[in-house]
């Protein structure tokens, strides 16, 4: 404690002041307490009690597009079920065919004929295909096997008829065509009059057929036919003992029918025209030619 001595303002006597100290030790010891335990907070993660704020998220801007037709893309096709094969018409008799479509022989034919005019098989309509499927049509040596008949007249681009896989034996005509743009393939004429006979015929293809024989010509092209392609045919033993042969092509023939790849040997003639009008492609295997401006290979 500390004692002062003051005098009065009015009085002028003197007064002894008492000043009370305060003790200073305490506060410091306090305050430093607090300091240390300001920096152990400070200095322990464990200890601090941190206010982490979670951002709002902010929604990704909706992007607008401008329709913009592409001519590269292609579009997907729907798949579509492949189309049911319409069933081939099935024949086990001689027929007339006049209507388009598939035809198939499904057995041996043993037919006795009534006169030259008659055909087992008459087609007489476009967008037919007759299949034999390697069976045989006997006849008694008149009329025809086959007889693909002027009036059908074939679509562009498409062959008017098919004949193929038959045999025909024992005909006038193994096979009597009088129409335009037909397929005669695969075939075989034999002991017939005339095995493939061709009248006022043009646009026609003879291909991969064996004729052997017959008792005049294999093919004969006549009345006026042209325009025709005969190949990759095998024609022997045609008018063997006789005045025919292998092909013949007559005065009324037309030029422009083609020839290549056939093999006509040892026949009684096997290449006869009487006005030269055969266009050689090549290939073609001969051991006579009558009139005819073909090359040919020795047989």
């Amino acid at each position: 404690m500390v004692k002062e001595t003051r005098r009065g303002a009015y009085s002028g006597k003197a007064a002894i002041v008492e000043h009370k100290e305060i003790p200073l030790g305490p506060i410091f010891a306090v305050c430093l307490l607090l300091l240390i335990a300001i920096v152990v907070m400070i200095a322990s993660p464990e200890r601090r009690v941190s206010v982490i704020s979670t951002p709002t998220p902010v929604p990704s801007p909706v992007p607008v597009y401008e329709y913009v037709p592409d001519a590269t893309v292609v579009p997907t096709s729907v798949p579509t079920a492949a189309p049911t094969a319409i069933p081939a018409n099935r024949l086990d008799s001689c027929a007339v065919i006049d209507k388009p479509g598939k035809y198939v022989l499904v057995q041996d034919l043993v037919v006795s004929s009534s006169g030259k005019d008659f055909s087992c098989f008459t087609i007489d309509a476009s967008g037919v295909e007759l299949d034999c499927r390697g069976y045989s049509i006997q006849g008694s040596n008149q009329g025809s096997a086959i007889l693909l008949r002027k009036g059908a007249t074939a679509e562009s681009g498409k062959w008017n008829a098919v004949v193929r896989n038959c045999v025909a034996t024992g005909f006038e005509y193994g096979l009597n065509v009088i129409s335009q743009s037909n397929l005669i393939e695969g075939n075989e004429f034999n002991e017939n009059a005339e095995g493939i006979w061709l009248w006022s015929s043009s646009g026609n293809a003879i291909r991969a057929n064996v004729l052997h024989s017959n008792y005049n010509y294999g093919v004969t092209l006549a009345g006026g036919s042209f325009n025709n392609v005969i190949e990759a045919n095998v024609l022997e033993g045609n008018g063997v003992g006789g005045s025919g042969g292998g092909i013949y092509e007559n005065t009324e023939s037309r030029p422009n029918n083609v020839y290549s790849d056939n093999r006509v040997c040892l026949n009684g003639h096997d290449l006869v025209c009487d006005a030269g009008n055969m266009i050689d492609d090549g290939g073609n295997s001969c051991g006579s030619r009558d009139s005819c401006n073909v090359e040919c290979l020795p047989c």
